[in-house]
């Protein structure tokens, strides 16, 4: 469901900032959008640089909430999934990928890790016939630098 403070007309947002028109996309399903600034961008990269674990996850959060509210590409699954991982320690959690909806990325420490796949593979895939979990429906990873361009002859970083 569309949140009311997103439509156009409103003042401002569950964030306190005000909606701004979206960009135009040619769809007209987008017309008349409204945009919040939720998206985690330069502000959530740098929060993973050191000690920002939980403004991140607050990021990320605020993300999954704009995409399933403001943008209604969520999906109750992938909200539940979204829930389990927050339920379980994770310090944030959001949808992902090409098309808004099959998987999702949870933010946590590594100690946290096993508990957190734990909670997913008990409370959402095993009832689903699926507790296999890691490896086929969830991985674990380290944070990283990104992909970097590299020049013959130069070194890296």
């Amino acid at each position: 469901m569309r949140r009311p403070d997103a439509r156009p007309g409103s003042t401002s947002t569950r964030s306190g900032s005000p909606p701004r028109p979206c960009p135009p996309t040619g769809s007209s399903s987008w017309r008349g959008a409204w945009c919040t600034p939720r998206s985690p961008g330069p502000r959530g990269r740098r929060t993973t640089n050191g000690r920002g674990s939980a403004t991140f996850g607050r990021l990320l959060d605020a993300s999954h909430q704009s995409l399933r509210d403001d943008y209604e590409v969520s999906h109750p699954e992938l909200d539940r999934l979204v829930g389990l991982a927050r339920e379980a320690g994770a310090a944030g959690a959001r949808l992902t990928g090409a098309g808004f909806g099959g998987s999702i990325v949870a933010l946590c420490r590594v100690e946290r890790a096993p508990e957190v796949v734990a909670a997913l593979r008990e409370r959402f895939y095993a009832p689903r016939g699926a507790a296999d979990g890691v490896g086929r429906h969830m991985f674990t990873a380290e944070p990283s630098a990104g992909a970097e361009v590299l020049t013959p002859g130069a070194s890296p970083g």
